[in-house]
């Protein structure tokens, strides 16, 4: 109208009302204040004539649309705006409205002259004083002139800036509305996820604990099996006393048989000094009977000489005498040869005696020969087992390098070691000082394997000692595990306590901020609704559209949002129980194939001190044998004894008989033999085992180094995926409060007093962005510390996890390595008191038969 210049003119324009291409845009429009001014002052409105009476109604609605303008706070008082906006969602929505001041377009005087220029510099009137006011009824005005033009209000197109305006601001509002619904539904989510994550640090921790009761559990067993191990170690301990003993009586009996054997040399030097005797006088005899022999041949050849002569009566006479007594001797002579007969007899009788004692004795010094051979063999197998030890040695060295906590102890563990090794060698080196001696006497051999004895039961009782040293080390790291569980119980408890403050006070801070925004959501649908009930005939039709499109829109960006952040969750939750199921599954596997592991080596070592448990039976059989051997020689022998003291001679029965005993030796001999070859097949047998025990240990080992390897590489890579997962959402959540604190800054600067005149509406309660930031700062350090604490809490309780399992599996090994030595000693002891045994026995037998 302004800008065709008929303003005026005297036609009168009636305004009409917007049609529906007025209405307003779509949704989604950036938010854009309109400022549409007013006719100028300096060409006042005419007032309407009499004769057209819809003028003055069309300037009442004039009026009504111009109260609605928005205007902008940096513009000139002269041209007032207005911004308005809606809300599809009162209850959840939050908006503010401020003052707002309109120019009344009514200005006509009641005499019909026409208004003043100041009449458009009126006072702005709020939107509250508009809506409560009752609309002012039609006024007619009297013609000043012969055509007087009507009073014109604002145009057509400031009322569908108005429009449009009303519906960006509301298409804003819904927008703004919206985007604070999905922060309070995002942060929902976060809580809930947050609280998620409690739970399951809750499920992970009660799992820990269960997995220490089950090491406390394994390590209550383990020492059950060791104690098991101990007592049967005793009893192998009373059974070597047992053959300790046996081998003095042994002992006592190879003395006394030697001291018979010191007789029967003494006797056999007397019967040869009395054959010598004998043997000078058989010969002195043997003289006198050839000198007798001449005296009478030259007494016969005298005799014949003198037969011519009769006269020699009286040598005939002494003749005679001299044979009689020829004859007295000759008979003298066939008793003393009889006699010396039946003494040579007896005498050949005792040198055989003394001979197959001397053979005996031969015997004796080559079998005592024999065992220094072999004890020389078992020297030299010692000291290869010492050579295998310090090779294993060295390897644990190696292995325990890479475990620096327990270096001190297994150095030690490993000086100890070389003591009792030190310890056994100069008790060794002692036996073979003494054995140079044993030829000579037999007490040496006795304080000799006295001493190994000792030294053995030394070594054994500071095996035992160092044993129980470890046991009560393994006691007090289970109660350091458990009090450091009970810390880490204590301190979790404590950081869940301060979530859940921190957690209320941040859900009673949203609420009382839902609050807040729902009482200026409240004002502000009441100023709508008043608003919306004076202008329902103009805006109707727009603004149910641009609702309709505006929900339409809103259910697909929240539909969107939810499916969007359900498959995130989804997806969060998923891979989390998945690698919760991986890690508890590969934490089982580990479990199990370190208690399959250990029961296999109880049950190898329950196998070997089966094994052993039958040796030292058999053995203890083969010497109850070899007794009940030499009770029935012994019994022989006296029987042999009576019927040689019976029999003067030598009878054929006594010839079988030592023929038969003969022969029985060389069996005996025969069973020896096939003990030691079976002795040193059990040898062979128990150093296989023991190399396939230790291979298998040594891997077993680097499996659990590589599954915990690939447990630690699988954890990190799942520790860096939830925490990036946590920045982002942190950094998600982070840019959604500092939307929301925008929002708040920008609805408080909106909700300042305005220079129109009217009475600013007062600002509601809340918090400046300034805090807001502050609140939210804070809350991301304590998260991130909560974080840190309890991922610094859960490393090292695995780190003691860790350290309680290397340390349970080092004992373990010391254990099996103890027990592994020990039975080797027992073994070696057990030889060596069987030989003397044997050698004693038969020794005794061999004297007893000859």
């Amino acid at each position: 109208i302004l800008s065709s210049g008929t303003f005026g003119a005297g036609k009168s324009v009636s305004s009409k009302p917007p049609s529906a291409s007025a209405t307003a845009k779509p949704a989604a429009a950036p938010l854009k204040k309109s400022t549409s001014g007013t006719a100028p002052p300096s060409k006042p409105a005419m007032s309407s004539s009499t004769t057209k009476p819809a003028a003055p109604t069309s300037a009442a609605a004039s009026a009504r649309r111009a109260s609605v303008v928005p205007a902008k706070p940096s513009a000139p008082p002269m041209k007032p705006s207005l911004s308005a906006s809606s809300s599809s969602k009162p209850t959840t929505a939050s908006s503010t409205t401020t003052a707002r001041g309109v120019i009344s377009p009514t200005g006509t005087s009641a005499n019909g002259t026409k208004p003043t220029a100041g009449a458009a510099t009126r006072p702005r009137a709020s939107v509250s004083e508009g809506v409560k006011r009752a609309a002012p009824a039609p006024r007619q005005s009297i013609a000043a002139t012969t055509k007087p033009p009507p009073r014109t209000g604002p145009s057509i197109t400031s009322i569908k800036e108005v429009q449009e305006d009303i519906s960006k601001a509301l298409e804003d509002l819904q927008a703004k509305l919206r985007e604070t619904t999905e922060s309070l539904e995002s942060k929902t989510g976060t809580a809930s996820q947050l609280e998620t994550q409690v739970e399951e640090l809750k499920a992970s921790l009660a799992s820990a604990l269960a997995e220490a009761e089950t090491k406390g559990s394994t390590a209550t067993e383990l020492a059950d099996a060791k104690a098991t191990s101990e007592s049967q170690l005793k009893e192998a301990t009373e059974a070597l006393e047992k053959l300790r003993s046996e081998h003095q009586e042994g002992t006592s009996a190879l003395q006394s048989i030697q001291g018979d054997l010191e007789a029967a040399k003494t006797a056999t030097v007397a019967q040869k000094e009395l054959i010598e005797s004998l043997q000078a006088q058989i010969q002195s005899l043997e003289d006198e009977l050839s000198a007798s022999k001449a005296n009478i041949e030259s007494l016969q050849s005298q005799s014949g000489d003198s037969e011519a002569a009769p006269a020699g009566a009286a040598e005939h006479e002494a003749l005679l005498k001299a044979q009689a007594d020829l004859s007295a001797i000759e008979a003298e002579l066939q008793a003393f040869k009889v006699e010396q007969a039946q003494t040579l007899e007896e005498v050949q009788t005792k040198l055989q005696a003394a001979e197959s004692k001397a053979a005996l004795v031969e015997s004796l010094e080559a079998q005592l020969a024999e065992l220094r051979a072999e004890k020389e063999d078992a020297v030299t197998k010692l000291s290869e087992i010492e050579v295998e030890v310090l090779e294993l040695k060295e390897s644990q060295e190696t292995v325990e390098d890479e475990r620096a906590k327990t270096a001190t102890k297994i150095a030690s563990l490993e000086q100890e070691l070389s003591q009792a090794v030190a310890a056994t060698q100069q008790a060794i080196d002692n036996a073979l000082a003494k054995e140079a001696e044993y030829a000579s006497q037999a007490d040496g051999a006795k304080v000799s394997h006295e001493t190994e004895l000792k030294a053995i039961s030394d070594a054994h009782a500071e095996t035992t000692s160092q044993l129980e040293a470890l046991k009560a080390e393994m006691e007090a790291a289970l109660t350091t595990h458990q009090a450091a569980t009970d810390e880490h119980t204590r301190r979790l408890g404590e950081a869940e306590e301060a979530y859940v403050r921190k957690q209320t006070e941040l859900s009673d801070e949203i609420r009382r901020i839902t609050e807040e925004l729902d009482g200026q959501e409240a004002q502000y649908n009441a100023k709508v609704d008043a608003v919306k009930a004076e202008h329902d005939k103009l805006l109707q039709e727009a603004f149910e559209r641009a609702k309709a499109e505006a929900s339409d829109l809103h259910q697909q960006d929240l539909q969107a949002l939810r499916g969007e952040s359900g498959s995130t969750m989804e997806q969060v939750r998923a891979a989390h129980e998945s690698a919760l199921e991986n890690l508890k599954a590969e934490h089982a596997s580990t479990l199990e194939s370190s208690v399959g592991g250990l029961e296999k080596q109880i049950s190898k070592l329950n196998l070997e001190l089966k094994a052993t448990q039958e040796d030292l039976a058999k053995a203890k059989a083969n010497v109850e044998l070899a007794r009940s051997e030499v009770e029935s020689l012994t019994a022989q022998h006296e029987e042999a004894r009576a019927a040689l003291s019976a029999v003067p001679e030598v009878s054929p029965q006594h010839v079988e008989e030592v023929s038969r005993l003969t022969n029985e030796l060389g069996v005996a001999k025969d069973d020896l033999q096939a003990v030691t070859e079976m002795l040193n097949l059990t040898k062979a047998s128990l150093e296989e085992m023991s190399n396939n025990h230790s291979t298998e240990l040594k891997e077993a080992a680097e499996r659990r180094a590589e599954e915990i390897t690939k447990l630690r590489g699988a954890h990190d890579e799942e520790v860096t995926a939830l925490v990036t997962n946590k920045s982002e959402l942190l950094t998600r959540l982070s840019d959604l409060e500092g939307e929301l604190a925008t929002l708040r800054a920008t609805i408080d600067s909106g909700a300042a007093p305005k220079s129109n005149g009217a009475v600013a509406a007062p600002q509601s309660p809340g918090i400046t962005k300034e805090e807001l930031q502050r609140l939210h700062e804070a809350h991301n350090l304590k998260v991130g510390d909560l974080q840190a604490e309890h991922e610094k809490a859960l490393k090292a309780l695995a780190d003691e996890l860790e350290a309680s399992a290397t340390k349970m599996d080092g004992l373990n090994a010391e254990v099996a390595r103890k027990a592994m030595e020990i039975q080797y000693l027992e073994s070696d002891q057990d030889e060596q008191t069987e030989r003397i045994t044997r050698y004693a026995m038969f020794s005794a037998g061999f004297f007893f038969v000859y």
